[in-house]
């Protein structure tokens, strides 16, 4: 059929497949619709699920993480879920779920996750850590420029002092912290936290978190550089006590954070796709050198 009429040049008649509407013509592409349809419905319910079950999605893939005591002072108290002491040794993984950890005076401890992150327990604090899983990576996000993979992290601050390291961690990673009055999450970067009797103090080195209020019916979004403390009664009325800067930080306060961050960068660890076992940590530095005595007091040759 030719369709191009004789001494006229319009586009359309260099396109005769357009006007064809025969039957036979048409079959192919309702067959191909039909042959299409039970593939992408598969892709709309997988779409679905992922829409409304969002944290059984994002659960698929995760184990245990895992932790290493780089170093303490003193010697902190651990206990197990049934209440038995547990003893941990520095530089040895750790997987540190349903572990409570309990310091006194003069007594610190740090540890790196495997997720990048890092933590400074203060003295005289009781720490517990409620739940730690993370999706497992291959080799080539090892390393220490950003998180691996995906985590989360839940922790339980009943009193004491906290240092949080997270400056690697994912965007869509959580690290939440339960508190007496209300809780938070570290979106990013380094927080210093203590609670005691004149209520939660939030200092932000860098990097930001959200505190939500008792019940989560208000929030703060605290930035870096900034400070709030927030007492047990003005928790109640949904509102920050008093407001400050990080250079009144106390000296105490930036050694256990600066030890944190220091911790963070001492532990690599190994990819762990294939063996769907936690992540195994390797020194950056030998444990030879951490082992070896120490020259006390210092003897200088003339």
């Amino acid at each position: 059929m030719n369709l191009q009429k004789q001494g006229s040049r319009q586009p359309w008649a260099f396109r005769p497949a357009v006007f064809v509407k025969s039957e036979r013509c048409m079959r192919p592409i309702a067959e191909l619709k039909m042959k299409t349809c039970p593939g992408l419905r598969v892709v709309a319910l997988c779409i679905l699920v992922a829409c409304l079950f969002p944290a059984a999605t994002y659960a698929q893939g995760m184990i245990e993480g895992n932790a290493v005591l780089t170093s303490q002072s003193g010697t902190p108290q651990i206990l197990d879920e049934s209440g038995q002491n547990r003893s941990v040794k520095p530089r040895i993984s750790l997987l540190p779920t349903g572990l409570q950890w309990a310091t006194g005076k003069d007594t610190q401890a740090f540890l790196a996750l495997s997720n990048g992150a890092a933590i400074g327990i203060g003295e005289s604090t009781r720490l517990r850590f409620l739940n730690y899983q993370q999706r497992r990576f291959a080799s080539e996000k090892e390393g220490f420029s950003y998180e691996p993979s995906t985590s989360t992290l839940s922790l339980e601050l009943e009193s004491g002092e906290l240092a949080l390291v997270a400056q690697r961690i994912s965007p869509i990673s959580e690290l939440r912290v339960s508190l007496p009055q209300g809780s938070l999450r570290v979106h990013r970067g380094i927080a210093h936290i203590r609670y005691d009797q004149t209520g939660l103090h939030i200092a932000m080195i860098e990097g930001n978190l959200t505190y939500d209020y008792p019940g989560e019916t208000a929030r703060e979004f605290v930035s870096g550089g900034s400070i709030i403390r927030i007492s047990d009664r003005s928790a109640q009325r949904r509102e920050v006590a008093s407001r400050g800067l990080i250079d009144v930080l106390p000296a105490d306060a930036v050694q256990l954070h600066q030890a944190a961050t220091h911790a963070s960068r001492r532990v690599l660890f190994q990819a762990n796709a294939e063996t769907a076992t936690p992540p195994e940590p390797v020194m950056v530095v030998n444990t030879e050198y951490f082992n070896q005595p120490s020259p006390r007091p210092y003897e200088f040759k003339e």
